[in-house]
């Protein structure tokens, strides 16, 4: 009988566990976001929910029953939705709300010397430190920063250095230039002096051969004057000794001069004629050196009659002299 009911009751338990372990084994199958929504069987409606339609009219016919019968009912509870606000005491600001884990903890936890402990009004204490605060930093006289005064005075310094340094180069540039001006100037005057030493060399040169030719060929003449018979442009032979040397002299002659040969006459007979005369007679040698090599270029022909005497008309000696050739010499 005994083994009889253990039998059944172990029956029974396996009745009761066999339909929880299919749930279990269902669940694990299925997951809990899949499976079919159910209602909560412990679910209730809050007693303070809002009314229903149905709960104002029952109210309405309430509160419209003699004044007697609501005395002997009790009063009716005031719903929470319904009831008049009131601040929570629990209530606390954000600020205030610490976490619940920093508030318990323990003080003491902290090491003594982070600690900031409170002292007297206007006293600083700040790691240990007990010292008495001084001015603030924001209401502290300004001062100037010590490396911004060497920074500017260093750029001071700089720029007056540069502005010597071009003050410098400009000086010695210009002092350069006043120096190169002048030695081109100098070097100008100097060229102009020795162009004009060189042309007064030149004209002195000149002077000098002209001179010389001139010279040359009157001194030649002078000791044997070229004469004419009377009336005559014709060359006596006895010339032809003296004119071979004029020649020779006046080849010598610098090429930039001209050589007039001058012919003068007496003062017999007409002024016109006699000058007609001298002129034949100057034509007549100036042929004659031409022929013995010397250029025509340098030569000229000039007649001068009878007005340049140089001895006395009256006698025949003096109207013989007169009756003669000259040489003139100039540049050209």
């Amino acid at each position: 009988m005994i083994r009889y009911r253990a039998m059944l009751l172990g029956g029974v338990c396996l009745g009761l566990l066999a339909p929880q372990a299919l749930a279990e084994d269902a669940a694990k199958e299925t997951p809990a976001w899949a499976a079919e929504a159910t209602m909560n069987p412990d679910y209730k409606p809050a007693e303070d929910s809002a009314p229903t339609a149905s709960q104002e009219a029952a109210d309405d016919t309430q509160a419209a029953e003699p004044a007697a019968t609501a005395e002997t009912e009790a009063p009716k509870e005031v719903p929470a939705w319904a009831a008049e606000a009131t601040m929570n005491p629990d209530y606390k600001p954000l600020d205030d709300a610490a976490p619940a884990a920093e508030a318990e903890a323990p003080a003491a936890a902290e090491p003594a010397a982070e600690q900031a402990p409170a002292g007297e009004p206007g006293q600083t204490e700040y790691y240990g430190d007990t010292s008495t605060s001084g001015t603030p930093a924001w209401a502290a006289e300004a001062t100037m920063n010590p490396d911004y005064e060497a920074a500017k005075k260093a750029e001071e310094e700089a720029a007056a250095k540069k502005a010597a340094e071009e003050e410098a180069a400009k000086k010695a540039a210009e002092e350069e230039a006043a120096k190169k001006a002048a030695d081109e100037e100098a070097a100008k005057k100097a060229a102009e002096e020795a162009e004009a030493k060189r042309k007064a060399d030149e004209e002195a040169a000149r002077q000098t051969a002209i001179e010389s030719c001139r010279d040359a060929l009157n001194g030649a003449i002078s000791a044997g004057n070229i004469q004419f018979k009377f009336n005559s442009w014709s060359l006596d032979g006895k010339a032809d000794k003296l004119l071979d040397k004029v020649a020779t002299i006046a080849k010598d002659c610098p090429s930039n001069v001209t050589i007039d040969v001058g012919g003068h006459t007496d003062s017999s007979g007409k002024a016109e004629a006699n000058q007609k005369l001298s002129e034949l007679r100057a034509k007549a040698v100036m042929d004659y050196l031409v022929k013995a090599g010397v250029s025509e270029g340098k030569l000229k022909a000039t007649g001068y009659g009878q007005d340049k005497p140089i001895a006395d008309n009256d006698t025949s000696a003096g109207r013989a002299k007169n009756r003669r050739i000259e040489f003139s010499v100039s540049s050209n």
